[in-house]
């Protein structure tokens, strides 16, 4: 019987070893630190965000400073901005947007990058070394920590093999099969992908290891002329793509994942009501389950005696013909693999 671990923001921003002495942002207050992080000496980096602050003020007449006083998030400006490349029929404007578009992403990198600066987290190492064959990790962030945990403390998991696809490793190094799986719905810092030739290139799980910007991810991997590179990553907009060969097969692998698990685990992921994939990947996932036997949810507002958040997926398990056994006694990764024996 197989065990999911299902990894939301909450399991990273428990990581409490960064040397900037940071935490991860929420989708919230995401501009706000990052604009602390651009602004300090601690990035070296001089690339300009002027696209994405022309952007705000043009259409919003807003600063970065002011986007969380004005309720405006990480989610709701990537979906205006790519719904803005969506309709727009001017040619120069496209040109600011889409510049806009990768000022962000390259934002996205450099500020987790410098908040999850630091020796590896104990916590997704303690979770990772204690994974079996058979089992999963479905995690929704893009940051390495659960990556370099298992690279490792778990010899069961092969970087090349072990995120549910095939990938071109820049060394051409050959990898046994993965006996587990991290897989990584909305993609990864180290992924990249050539929209020339299609090959995804899984770069070390490190994060020292991530390009911080798009300009960077050209010296990493081998180079073809004529062909472009980026981040295979999906941004937190409502206008997910994820139609894309290996993404369609990540999310099937997930489904199967979830479908066949006995046990399932969830670690500060909320359900967030406008993330409908993710919503409609669990009702499915569940409703097919016969072999689901217990449900964890772990959580920041969970009590001896009630958790808010366990109501919410409590509601998956309609269907459930078998009674499935819910806990909901931990309130994060620290406290979850404090009570976990370890393999």
């Amino acid at each position: 019987m197989s065990t999911v671990y299902i990894l939301g923001a909450g399991a990273s921003a428990g990581y409490d070893r960064s040397i900037t002495g940071m935490k991860c942002p929420s989708a919230k207050n995401f501009f706000t630190v990052a604009q602390g992080i651009i602004g300090s000496d601690l990035v070296k980096d001089n690339k300009s965000f002027k696209n994405i602050v022309i952007f705000l003020e043009k259409y919003f007449n807003l600063s970065f400073a002011e986007l969380e006083a004005a309720g405006m998030d990480m989610q709701d400006v990537l979906t205006f901005l790519d719904l803005e490349i969506e309709y727009s029929d001017s040619e120069a404007e496209l040109i600011l947007l889409r510049r806009a578009r990768h000022q962000f992403m390259d934002l996205l990198t450099i500020t987790f990058s410098h908040v999850l600066k630091g020796p590896p987290c104990p916590y997704h190492a303690a979770l990772a070394s204690g994974l079996g064959e058979g089992d999963s990790v479905i995690s929704f962030n893009y940051d390495l920590l659960m990556d370099t945990a298992l690279l490792h403390n778990n010899p069961l998991w092969e970087p090349e093999t072990g995120y549910g696809f095939p990938a071109a490793c820049p060394e051409k190094m050959q990898a046994a099969p993965s006996a587990l799986h991290l897989l990584k719905p909305h993609g990864s810092f180290n992924w990249v992908v050539c929209s020339t030739c299609g090959s995804i290139y899984v770069l070390p799980p490190s994060q020292s290891g991530v390009p911080v910007s798009w300009n960077d991810l050209r010296s990493l991997v081998p180079n073809h002329p004529g062909h472009q590179l980026d981040r295979l990553i999906i941004p937190p907009s409502l206008k997910k793509d994820v139609h894309g060969r290996v993404m369609q097969h990540i999310w099937m692998k997930a489904h199967l994942a979830l479908k066949e698990a006995s046990r399932i685990v969830i670690i500060g992921y909320s359900l967030p009501a406008t993330d409908f994939l993710v919503k409609r990947l669990l009702y499915r996932s569940f409703s097919m389950n016969s072999n689901l036997r217990q449900l964890e949810v772990v959580d920041r507002n969970n009590s001896k005696s009630s958790s808010p958040l366990i109501k919410k997926y409590k509601k998956l398990l309609y269907n459930s013909t078998k009674q499935v056994s819910l806990v909901y006694d931990k309130r994060n990764l620290r406290e979850y693999v404090a009570c976990r024996p370890v393999h």
